[in-house]
């Protein structure tokens, strides 16, 4: 079987940035792919200005409801895709439920897996590539067998001669430090790769028949991380492309999820340690706890104004957190709410 590359991308009532991103991939002329548009449940209009966009601009828009993209689709309509090209087709999935960034990606990610194939790309609705960007990335991960999963050099989108990283590096203790964070595009090397510890859910290639799904055990957030961890354990490896470029327009979509950046910081932490001690023993694991901790604390009070009391208040939910074990929508939005 020739191999393919399925595009996922993941909206949730952010119709104008999907569309930019959809615009973008004209871009792309070197290969052949088919774009997997999910919808998570956005509000009724917003899901109808996004089929209506895709029907007209596209020759063939193939509309699936959840269920019937993880049973892989319909098969004379997928044998009708294989003969059409990438410019001219994409595939349109409405999720029943907002299941999350992971759980909503899984779905488009189960139905690659029905039809036979393993290459999937996340990428975020609120990125545009540069020319020619993913033919790049995949086929440097064709060639490169030693790898499993690729991400390539990240931009900000404002301004655009500024990294937001290439990947990253995860220390003993389990926290992530970006390579070449806010640096001038002329200080990273533009061609070669790097071996990362950690690549980002905003533009992800990998080969899921050797990765694995993405984590659903958390709502909001860590699924990247988590994925990280993962294949770090395996002794899978992961790589910085540099000559593929793409533009992210950072933290659109967490600012549509809430203002509230103190409950967001809580559930972060939270997961974040939860996540850990599933990759830890129990003595790195407690140090960790501590470090966070701590470091939450300073944050807090520097960044987000927080007063004592409200420090107090996320440190207590936290460990409630943590003891609970859940970490489901509900308790997100909970988490919001308790530490307003």
């Amino acid at each position: 079987m020739v191999e393919k590359l399925y595009i996922i991308i993941l909206n949730w009532n952010g119709y104008n940035y999907t569309k930019d991103c959809l615009i973008s991939l004209k871009k792309e002329t070197d290969m052949d792919y088919t774009i997997v548009l999910v919808d998570n449940h956005s509000e009724q209009d917003e899901y109808e200005l996004l089929k209506s966009y895709c029907q007209n601009n596209y020759s063939t828009c193939v509309c699936y409801n959840e269920q019937q993209a993880r049973n892989g689709g319909e098969i004379d309509t997928e044998r009708e895709l294989l003969s059409i090209g990438c410019q001219d087709k994409i595939v349109l999935i409405r999720n029943s439920d907002n299941l999350g960034f992971a759980a909503g990606n899984n779905v488009a990610l189960e139905y690659v897996e029905k039809l036979g194939y393993k290459y999937v790309l996340l990428l975020n609705n609120d990125t545009e590539i540069a020319e020619n960007a993913i033919s790049k990335l995949f086929s440097f991960a064709l060639e490169h067998s030693q790898f499993v999963a690729f991400v390539p050099q990240i931009r900000l989108f404002n301004p655009s001669n500024r990294i937001w990283n290439c990947g990253g590096k995860i220390s003993w203790y389990g926290a992530r430090f970006y390579y070449y964070p806010n640096e001038h595009i002329q200080n990273v090397p533009q061609t070669g790769y790097k071996e990362i510890d950690y690549a980002t859910g905003c533009a992800l290639l990998f080969d899921m028949s050797r990765t694995g799904k993405l984590t659903e055990r958390f709502f909001f957030g860590e699924e990247d991380f988590e994925f990280s961890l993962r294949l770090k354990k395996k002794s899978l490896k992961k790589v910085c492309l540099f000559s593929s470029v793409i533009y992210h327009k950072v933290s659109l979509s967490q600012n549509r999820i809430s203002n509230n950046n103190i409950g967001k910081a809580c559930y972060h932490y939270a997961i974040r340690l939860a996540d850990l001690k599933e990759y830890q023993n129990r003595f790195l694991w407690i140090i960790s706890v501590c470090i966070y901790i701590i470091f939450s604390f300073f944050t807090l009070k520097c960044n987000y104004g927080a007063s004592l009391m409200q420090c107090i208040v996320v440190q207590r939910e936290i460990f409630k957190l943590l003891k609970r074990n859940d970490f489901s929508k509900y308790i997100f939005l909970q988490t919001l709410k308790l530490c307003k």
